[in-house]
């Protein structure tokens, strides 16, 4: 075989392959904002960390109305009375038509005394996906406003308006 019939054969093998190859999704702007209950379970996680879990109605960049719901152990910050950082968490934002998308989030929550209110800032890591979102990356900022309704020996409820996120979100499926 000629050297430049293997070359054209070569290129033309590389050039099938670009082309079916897709291209990466660009990032866009990822929006979401919620409002719902929570449950904070004192020493309620494996590790003697505070058990949080929340959820609730909203709406979502590429989910439009969707539902929130996680799950996170929060630790005590001995150096800031009243404030907690996020040690574990999962969190889920599943859209109308079941597809969803995976967190984790890592920040602090604080507990103003005089107002009774929880005010948390965080950033999340987007970690998959599901449906149409499967291989969703992406990640931004969270904010928090929760006032505590009650408080028992082992815990407290309350509810959150708004927890909103703020970043990007990139997925192959777009």
């Amino acid at each position: 075989m000629p050297v430049r019939l293997a070359v054209s054969m070569a290129s033309a093998a590389v050039l099938a392959i670009v082309a079916v190859t897709p291209a990466a999704a660009a990032p866009e702007s990822f929006r979401a904002t919620f409002s719902g209950t929570f449950t904070i379970g004192f020493a309620g996680c494996s590790n003697g960390d505070d058990h949080l879990l929340f959820h609730g109605p909203g709406i979502a960049t590429r989910g439009g109305s969707s539902w929130i719901s996680g799950e996170s152990c929060l630790r005590h910050n001995p150096l800031r009375p009243g404030c907690s950082t996020i040690e574990t968490d999962a969190t889920t934002i599943t859209a109308a038509d079941g597809s969803a998308i995976q967190f984790v989030n890592a920040g602090e929550d604080c507990l103003d005394p005089t107002t009774g209110v929880i005010n948390g800032i965080a950033t999340y890591s987007i970690v998959g996906g599901t449906g149409r979102l499967l291989g969703a990356e992406g990640n931004g900022n969270i904010t928090v406003t929760a006032p505590v309704t009650q408080i028992t020996a082992t815990g407290a409820l309350g509810t959150f308006n708004p927890l909103s996120f703020s970043g990007s979100i990139t997925s192959p499926q777009q």
